[in-house]
């Protein structure tokens, strides 16, 4: 299940105090690396919807095709959608959508099964996407859809690597419920453990909830994929069971860019469904760089 990251006011105030706190410190996948498989989906159209009525201008549309040779089920499957400022998307293709990307959110795929060749229609509403003065999606939107389950980074079409950080004090907040959804609010204290300063506004913020089991609720354990791609110390978010969210990284206190042992608190707010227990979920937050060449920090 996949929600999108909310970057404005809080809606109401009601508060629902007292989900679970996880720390995602020891967790280290893949020797700092998510390796990701891209799904065999060929986008043959994006765009703003340009319709008429209260949708007009709010809604991303996109033609979707399976160009494998095996049927593509929703539960083995999850999108990245991005934002760029018109023409920057060519910049930044070699990089991934996140390369040039402003705002960004995990998307749910077509909830059917896409046979080979079959071709369908996707559509999605982005709240706290860049809008113009009319409250209309004013950047231009990219979509790629990724295979669930972490894989090497042999394996992989995408690698997103992870700075050395050390993430504490994860803390989840109900902030607000309505009829057809909620808000939330997710703490944490990220430190640099590295030898190089850490810009955050280089990194972009993975946020998930996941039910306790035996297998995830330490982070001790080891996890292994169907394919023999051991996932080291941690919990594989792209599982379908997951709700998870992206996020950039604007510190709530401390600065921008991080010292060697410098630490700063961090806030995400989040939007989801209303049938969601988050309640009786457990909360992870973890960073990756923005692929784009950064990845190595800067020097002192």
């Amino acid at each position: 299940m996949v929600f999108a990251a909310w970057q404005y006011g809080q809606r109401g105030a009601t508060s629902f105090p007292g989900l679970p706190v996880k720390s995602e410190t020891a967790a280290r996948p893949l020797a700092g690396t998510y390796g990701l498989q891209a799904a065999d989906i060929s986008v043959g159209y994006i765009g703003i919807d340009k319709g008429r009525g209260s949708e007009q201008g709010k809604l991303v549309q996109a033609m979707l095709t399976n160009v494998g040779t095996t049927p593509l089920r929703p539960q083995d499957l999850f999108g990245v959608l991005t934002f760029s400022p018109i023409g920057a998307n060519a910049q930044g293709a070699s990089g991934g959508p996140l390369a040039t990307a402003d705002w960004a959110a995990f998307v749910g795929p077509p909830a059917q099964v896409i046979l080979p060749g079959q071709s369908v229609s996707w559509s999605f509403r982005p709240i706290g996407a860049p809008e113009n003065a009319l409250g209309q999606l004013d950047e231009q939107p990219r979509i790629v859809f990724y295979r669930t389950g972490l894989v090497t980074p042999q394996q992989a079409d995408q690698v997103w690597t992870r700075p050395q950080v050390e993430i504490r004090n994860v803390q989840a907040q109900v902030l607000s419920r309505w009829s057809t959804g909620q808000s939330l609010q997710v703490n944490a204290r990220v430190t640099n453990v590295s030898s190089v300063r850490l810009p955050l506004t280089k990194t972009w913020a993975l946020v998930w909830f996941a039910a306790p089991s035996s297998r995830t609720t330490e982070n001790r354990s080891s996890l292994t994929t169907e394919k023999g791609a051991s996932l080291g110390l941690g919990l594989d978010w792209t599982r379908p069971q997951v709700v998870r969210f992206l996020s950039t990284v604007q510190p709530t206190y401390g600065a921008n860019t991080l010292a060697p042992g410098q630490s700063a608190e961090v806030s995400f707010r989040l939007v989801a469904g209303p049938n969601t227990p988050f309640q009786r979920m457990n909360s992870y937050v973890t960073l990756i760089w923005q692929p784009s060449g950064h990845g190595a920090g800067i020097g002192n």
